[in-house]
């Protein structure tokens, strides 16, 4: 599957991938806890995609459970993740219902260069 990468997402990944590997426990916690600030932020009324987010962290912990692979791909999952977690990417997470689209573009590349085309977010 062939998945394009919007323009002015990419230097955002290339920096995300190009910072040292974190331990898969320590990236599932930022996931699992950035789900659970969603959670909260939907909850208290805030304009989320709390389905969309759900997904991302569900996809984000997928990659993460099946992370024994080569460098490259451990590098763009982990770039994913981050992406996933930092509200302050190119649309803030929680501040508008579109919050997590760029999200889910990254998302949705890292899962086509990986071959997990199964999680390919709609």
């Amino acid at each position: 599957m062939y998945v394009r990468l919007p323009a002015k997402l990419r230097p955002f990944l290339d920096e995300l991938r190009d910072r040292p590997l974190d331990p898969p426990d320590a990236l599932r916690a930022q996931v699992e806890g950035h789900v659970k600030a969603a959670r909260e932020a939907a909850a208290a009324g805030g304009p989320v995609d709390l389905k969309l987010a759900e997904r991302l962290g569900k996809a984000c912990l997928a990659l993460l459970a099946d992370f024994d692979r080569p460098i490259a791909e451990q590098r763009l999952i982990q770039a994913a993740c981050h992406y996933f977690v930092d509200s302050d990417d190119e649309e803030g997470d929680f501040a508008s219902m579109v919050g997590l689209e760029d999200d889910a573009h990254v998302m949705n590349y890292v899962l086509a260069q990986v071959g997990r085309d199964d999680l390919v977010l709609d």
